[in-house]
This record gives structure tokens, C-alpha cells and sequence, in this order.
């Protein structure tokens, strides 16, 4: 209820009249009651009554029709419903905006100094890669073969390989080749990647010209890696402003640095 429409009301009791009265009605419950309530004749409320019948005369004299409740039109009460519903919605956008930015800044706070060190461990490999490689003769310890299967739709599939371990740690897997090939003792020369001893292929001296590369390694098979690191390093440090896609790199240079590892070490 408007303000307009309590006093409206409130003046209508203090005369004892009902919505809609004339103001012939209003005249005469007036006059009626300020005789009863007049100082003179009821000095009980030191004339308090006699006020309030007054100034709700004197209200309803000017506004003696009641005051006409103005409802907003349905267009009107849908804009404003919509302009409302936009305020919340954007004040939530922006909430779920910032709790974003702050996970963010978290994660990529953390990762940086794995980022820095997967990306200085891949400039070391491919400098080794490119660097001439070193040549080494190691003697055989044992050439043993192996068989791995793995189930496809065609049913397994079986892949030969075979290990051979030299002294001194060394070891290569290589394509299967008939062990008895291969005779314990006998020197080989092998050559490697100049900084992490990453073999690559070896040689017999026994028989010169046969040769067996690694099955697979950091540089062998897998090699490709070393440069998508650097590029998705790159990426993410100088290129790449959405978070979105940064994280994604993040995930990508943290599994390929991970297979580098294994690789490395397995």
C-alpha cells in the first residue's frame, strides 16, 4: 500500500466513514465530530481527537476521491524482470570469472618450474641428437630373445625383439635377429648420443657392415617428441593468452615429458 493510500484510509476511520463517501458525507461526519470532540466539551485528551478528526477533514476536503493504485503494465514488469535477471546473471558470470582466473594462477604457478625443466631437459636431447655421436666398443654379455602380444581385431598380434646387455650397464633392444648371431664375449661398437649415452646403433666388429638399430628410445621412434615439446613450450610461455588452451598445453608437455622419462630410464 502507498503512503497516498494510508492516510487515505486512516482518514476515513478517524471520521467513521466507509471508501467512496461524497463530500457532503465527509462535511457532515466532520461536524458531527468536532462538536463531540471539541476541547471545550472533551477536555480528556487535552484535544488530540479533536486534531486528528481535523487533519483528516482537511485530507480528505482535498482528496476526497481514493487514490487509484497504478500497476505496471506487463511489458513494463518484463523489462524490468529481464534487467534484473541480466544483473544476477552477469554478477555470477563475473564470480565464476574470477574463481577461474584464481585456479588458474594456482595451477600455473605450480607447474612452472616442471614446465622450465621439461623444456631444459628437451634442448639438452636435441642438442645431443644433433651433435655427433660417439662410438664405443663394449663387450656382449647376453643376447636373449623376447616376444611380446598384444590383442587387436584380427585377433594377437606377436612382435620379436631381442635384448642385448654389454658391460659397463649398457643394454639395446633391437628388430629380432637370430641370437646365435650374437656370441657372448665377443666386442661390438656401438654408438651413442654424446651427452646422455643414449645408444643408437651397434655394430659387430666380427662381421663388419651388420648392423642393428634400437627398437625405440627417446631418439629412436619417439624422437618426434623433442621438437612438439619445445613448440608447445614456446606456445605457452611467449604465444598462448587463454588459459583454457594453456592448461591444455600444460597437460600435453607434462605427458610427453613423462614418456621421455620412462624412455630414458626404463
Amino acid at each position: 500500500m502507498s503512503n497516498s493510500e494510508h492516510i487515505y484510509y486512516q482518514s476515513l476511520r478517524e471520521l467513521g466513514l466507509a471508501e467512496g463517501a461524497t463530500p457532503d458525507e465527509i462535511k457532515q461526519a466532520f461536524r458531527s465530530l468536532s462538536k463531540k470532540y471539541h476541547p471545550d466539551v472533551y477536555p480528556d485528551d487535552q484535544g488530540e481527537q479533536f486534531k486528528a478528526i481535523n487533519n483528516a477533514y482537511l485530507y480528505l476536503k482535498k482528496h476526497p476521491e481514493p487514490p487509484q493504485t497504478v500497476y505496471e503494465s506487463q511489458t513494463v514488469y518484463q523489462e524490468n524482470y529481464k534487467e534484473e535477471y541480466r544483473k544476477k546473471y552477469w554478477a555470477r558470470k563475473k564470480k565464476e570469472s574470477e574463481m577461474k582466473r584464481q585456479m588458474f594462477h594456482w595451477i600455473f604457478s605450480r607447474v612452472r618450474i616442471i614446465l622450465l625443466v621439461v623444456s631444459f631437459l628437451n634442448i639438452i636431447l636435441a642438442v645431443d641428437y644433433l651433435l655427433p655421436n660417439q662410438e664405443i666398443e663394449k663387450q656382449l654379455i647376453s643376447a636373449r630373445g623376447f616376444t611380446k602380444s598384444y590383442n587387436a581385431r584380427g585377433g594377437k598380434i606377436h612382435e620379436y625383439y631381442t635384448l642385448l646387455n654389454f658391460n659397463d650397464g649398457y643394454e639395446m633392444r633391437i628388430k629380432h635377429a637370430d641370437s646365435e648371431i650374437f656370441e657372448e664375449g665377443e666386442i661390438f661398437k656401438i654408438s651413442a648420443s654424446p651427452i646422455t649415452a643414449q645408444p643408437i646403433k651397434v655394430e659387430s666388429l666380427k662381421n663388419p657392415g651388420q648392423m642393428f638399430y634400437q627398437r625405440y628410445g627417446v631418439f629412436a621412434v619417439f624422437g618426434f617428441i623433442i621438437p612438439l615439446v619445445l613448440i608447445c613450450s614456446w606456445l605457452y610461455f611467449y604465444l598462448i593468452k587463454n588459459n583454457d588452451y594453456r592448461l591444455s598445453l600444460v597437460i600435453l608437455i607434462l605427458i610427453l615429458g613423462m614418456a621421455q622419462l620412462v624412455l630414458l630410464f626404463a
